[in-house]
């Protein structure tokens, strides 16, 4: 269970489903929001060639977003098929984050005025944003 300071107050992310499906990994998370927020859904497909965003809130992409681009390179550009903007891999950096210092790899989404980054580590998965709205990881509980 990944938790983050976010904007709008914490955020609780948990695994419901993990499958194997066409040689991918698809794990869908449930997100827990601060206040009277209803908890939504994502669903990201893990492959050799990246991370792939699939669904989101109950909606299934028409084409997968590939939010990180594997094998992680500075310079590395990419479309987002159908999701707006382009994707930019910035370098690795050293992070230090409510949840401790850590090593990720930076992702810029140009899409519009609205410019977003990402930063992901290895073993974990999205641990900081900036841009319309904020987070960084603030813990994690590691399931048996």
């Amino acid at each position: 269970m990944w938790t983050y300071k976010t904007d709008a107050g914490e955020e609780t992310v948990r695994i419901v489903k993990v499958e194997e499906k066409d040689g991918a990994t698809l794990i869908t998370t449930e997100h827990i929001r601060a206040g009277d927020l209803p908890p939504y859904h994502t669903t990201v497909s893990i492959r050799p060639t990246g991370v792939f965003l699939v669904a989101e809130d109950g909606r299934t992409y028409r084409a997968p977003w590939c939010v990180f681009k594997l094998p992680h390179k500075d310079g590395d550009t990419w479309k987002t098929d159908g999701h707006g903007g382009d994707m930019k891999a910035g370098p690795t950096e050293k992070l230090k984050l409510p949840f401790g210092e850590v090593v990720a790899g930076r992702i810029e989404w140009s899409v519009g005025n609205r410019p977003v980054t990402y930063w992901f580590a290895h073993g974990i998965g999205l641990v900081k944003m900036q841009g319309a709205a904020n987070k960084e990881l603030k813990s994690i509980t590691y399931g048996k």
